[in-house]
């Protein structure tokens, strides 16, 4: 799933900088927002003293700020330099790294942690910058159990209540058959 998470942060940016409608903002957040839920992420953690942490990165031709650096693909099988993936297998041999995967909440936790800045590299060096700020935001939009604000028409608030109508029918039969299993 390479660039995936690229694409649709970039549309999204695009989006937020152009006179883009709610409702297209909305619903690029959302395709991030279900991509970034369900990929897997590469982090190489560094040792010393017998604890693993992420370097923080100061590089202004990626970033303004320090960062940690993750990966779409698995640094050991990506389009890198032969030199570079051979670094890393040395490192490797002699337990100076760790490459560990990352979801949505561990990349999350690593941001609020080192209070930094989340720079995902693509394979063809591309990446997206999530600032603190960013992945704050994108967390507290993807635990939202509410339904994303649209258009408010008549047709609209119709498909809403329909929604919330089957979902709590849903919700009142799980609950039922919860207690029936509890009752035996």
């Amino acid at each position: 799933m390479p660039h995936i998470i690229n694409e649709k942060w970039t549309r999204y940016s695009d989006a937020l900088a152009k006179d883009a409608t709610e409702e297209d903002k909305n619903n690029l957040l959302s395709e991030f927002l279900i991509e970034f839920k369900q990929v897997v992420l590469w982090g190489i953690c560094n040792l010393q003293e017998n604890e693993y942490y992420f370097p923080i990165d100061d590089d202004p031709e990626t970033h303004t700020r320090s960062f940690i650096s993750i990966y779409e693909t698995h640094p050991l099988y990506s389009d890198t330099s032969d030199n570079y993936r051979m670094k890393i297998e040395k490192d490797l041999a002699s337990g100076r790294i760790k490459i560990v995967q990352l979801d949505a909440e561990k990349i999350y936790r690593l941001a609020e942690e080192f209070g930094e800045d989340i720079v995902i590299f693509s394979d063809d060096c591309d990446h997206i910058i999530l600032t603190k700020e960013d992945l704050k935001y994108v967390r507290n939009m993807s635990n939202l159990l509410v339904i994303l604000p649209q258009k408010s028409t008549k047709k609209s608030t119709k498909k809403n209540k329909k929604e919330l109508t089957i979902f709590f029918v849903f919700a009142i039969i799980f609950l039922l058959f919860t207690l029936l299993l509890y009752n035996k």
